[in-house]
This record gives C-alpha cells, sequence and structure tokens, in this order.
C-alpha cells in the first residue's frame, strides 16, 4: 500500500494488476505484501528516496480529513476525489485548527536544536522515540493521524523551545542554526506542496457540476467469505 509504482506516500492500494488481491487468506495476503514491497524498495531505489519524501510530508501534513468531519457535507460522498472536497473547506476554520500545530512543531524543533546540555538525555530520548515512530512509517505508508502518539513529545519541546527564547539561554551555532533552517524548510515546504497538491487536483465547479450529473456507476457487492 505504501511501496509500489503509483504509490502516493499516504494509503495507495492498487485496484488493477495487482496479485495480492487474488489471496484469499489473510497471513498469504501479510507475506505476499511484504516480499513485493521490499522488491520495489529494492529495484527502485530512486522511486523509493521520493516516496520517503512524501511520506515525511503526508506524516506532518495537516488533518484535512479532520475538517471534513467538523464541517460535514452529505454532497461530497458524491466528489469524485478528496482534493475537490479540501478545497471547499473553510479557509477560517483550517487556519485556526493547524496553526497551532504548525507553531507546535516550529517551536519544537527550535527546542530539539538549540536545547541545553543540561536537558541532552531527556532530549536524546525524545528524539529517538519520535525518530523510530517515524522510520516505521516512511517504511510503510504515512499519514496525518499517525503522528498523533508523537504529540505530545513536540508539545513539551516547544514549550522547551519557547522558554529557550524568552529567557535568551539557547544554545547557537553555525551548525544548529543550518540544521534548524533546513527542518524549518523541509516542514515549511511540505505544507505549501500539500495546498499546491489539493488546488491543482480539485475539480473546477462547472467540470464538477457536469461529473454530479453523471448516473451513479454500477457497484458490485464484495462477496462474504
Amino acid at each position: 500500500m505504501g511501496n509500489h509504482s503509483g504509490a502516493s506516500g499516504s494509503y495507495s492500494f492498487p485496484t488493477t494488476e495487482n496479485p495480492i488481491r487474488s489471496v484469499q487468506d489473510d497471513f498469504e495476503r501479510s507475506d505476499l505484501g511484504f516480499k513485493l514491497g521490499l522488491a520495489f524498495i529494492t529495484s527502485h531505489p530512486s522511486e523509493f528516496a521520493i516516496l520517503l519524501g512524501k511520506k515525511f510530508a503526508h506524516f506532518f501534513a495537516a488533518d484535512y480529513w479532520l475538517m471534513t468531519t467538523i464541517e460535514y457535507n452529505p454532497a461530497w460522498r458524491s466528489y469524485p476525489n478528496a482534493a475537490t472536497v479540501f478545497a471547499e473547506l473553510s479557509g477560517w476554520s483550517v487556519a485556526l485548527i493547524h496553526l497551532p500545530f504548525m507553531a507546535i512543531l516550529l517551536l519544537g524543533s527550535f527546542g530539539f536544536v538549540f536545547h541545553k546540555g543540561d536537558v541532552s538525555r531527556g532530549m536524546f530520548l525524545f528524539a529517538s522515540l519520535i525518530l523510530l515512530w517515524l522510520f516505521v512509517h516512511l517504511l510503510f505508508y504515512a499519514g496525518a493521524r499517525y503522528r498523533f502518539p508523537m504529540v505530545p513529545l513536540f508539545i513539551l519541546t516547544s514549550v522547551y523551545g519557547f522558554h529557550l527564547i524568552r529567557t535568551k539561554t539557547f544554545f547557537l551555532s553555525k551548525l544548529r542554526l543550518t540544521t534548524f533552517v533546513c527542518l524549518v524548510a523541509v516542514l515549511i515546504g511540505g505544507w505549501a506542496a500539500e495546498l499546491w497538491t489539493i488546488q491543482s487536483k480539485r475539480i473546477p465547479a462547472e467540470l464538477l457540476r457536469d461529473y454530479l450529473k453523471r448516473p451513479s456507476p454500477d457497484t458490485t457487492e464484495i462477496p462474504k467469505r
């Protein structure tokens, strides 16, 4: 679902030319999925490297699915893709929900990078937990909701980062400054790319109206096992 030609970095299960779909036993499906995923990683290293960037962006992305539950509209069930739904969300609501999260990530990054020596052990533990959790999802696939267990750690480090800024007791060096700037650039770049992707994949209003006028396709019930 996260490592194949055409993978998006998030949940992406191919519907055509997918040998897993013909396997009924769950254990056999799992084994075959691991085998095919690892085969893709080893045979397509450049594509996998690009996927790593996409997974990282998905992991720290804004949770637009949360907004669709808050501003739920039954008509969205007929929309052809998620981007068209996300594009109709209230901009003010999106900002109110996600600006605090973005501020926490940026302040938390500051606390991680410019921490003082007396908290090095605690920061090492926090960083190890976050990197381990992130590694698992970079290996498989990522989504905004999968970072939720790590948010409390970012909240604590953001409070510490704010304390360092307020008291002007942070350790500044060229290496730390470069690391912080690169990390912030990656996070902001991922958020900007997410917004650009939503706008580029949304269906214009006139085309959407024509799409909704089409008769719904026939569906086949999935047989019970």
